[in-house]
């Protein structure tokens, strides 16, 4: 079974409204932040697959497909556990998050400790559609 199918089969429907979380690839976790202060049947998750960031820079391989079978392994996980999930490939996170926001309402975040990836993600965090709050793993 590929990718796709698997997760449309462990998808539950948007029935009710839930509270949409976008976690980038380097916050998948459901144990601290968003996602661990709901319910999963309440709880709506973003994931974005860019493959623009994987070229970005001269990343090793391995490493690069470590990242993206940690984050649809996530993503079936949390489908798994109740969590909708919106899994899209795009070349842009804001633009994502955006047509997310449009289509669901604003999402919240854990506040990403990458500073390019705060970048691209300002103008959605400017124009309300994509909300903070400070990342329960922080030390200092």
């Amino acid at each position: 079974m590929t990718f796709v199918a698997d997760l449309a089969a462990r998808n539950r429907p948007l029935s009710a409204p839930r509270r949409w979380v976008f976690a980038p690839y380097d916050q998948l976790t459901a144990a601290i932040g968003p996602l661990a202060e709901q319910p999963p049947d309440e709880a709506a998750l973003l994931l974005v697959e860019n493959p623009a960031k994987a070229e970005r820079r001269n990343y090793h391989k391995q490493k690069l497909l470590m990242v993206l079978a940690n984050q649809r392994n996530f993503a079936l996980e949390q489908a798994e556990r109740g969590v909708h999930v919106r899994y899209v490939v795009s070349e842009d996170y804001a633009a994502a998050v955006a047509e997310t926001a449009a289509l669901h309402g604003p999402l919240v975040a854990m506040e990403p400790a990458e500073r390019e990836l705060r970048s691209d993600l300002a103008p959605v965090v400017a124009s309300g559609a994509l909300r903070y709050v400070p990342h329960a793993g922080f030390l200092s």
